[in-house]
């Protein structure tokens, strides 16, 4: 038995840059067979739906408050 798996990624903007404080979007894009899930990391663990993050439908991640740290 053979499953071909295809796959394309697509992150985009590559630089975002924003004010401290502002909202910044980063897009990505999966195609692939089977389906792809998408998971953000920060500092290499997952990041979850909690302020100031939001995970969108499209599997971008909007963090809506932007700091420094």
């Amino acid at each position: 038995m053979s499953t071909a798996i295809k796959k394309q990624i697509s992150i985009s903007p590559k630089i975002v840059r924003v004010a401290t404080g502002g909202r910044a979007e980063l897009n990505c894009i999966a195609n692939a067979t089977p389906a792809a899930k998408v998971v953000w990391l920060k500092n290499g663990v997952p990041v979850h739906a909690n302020p100031p993050f939001v995970l969108l439908a499209d599997s971008s991640l909007l963090i809506a408050r932007v700091e420094i740290q």
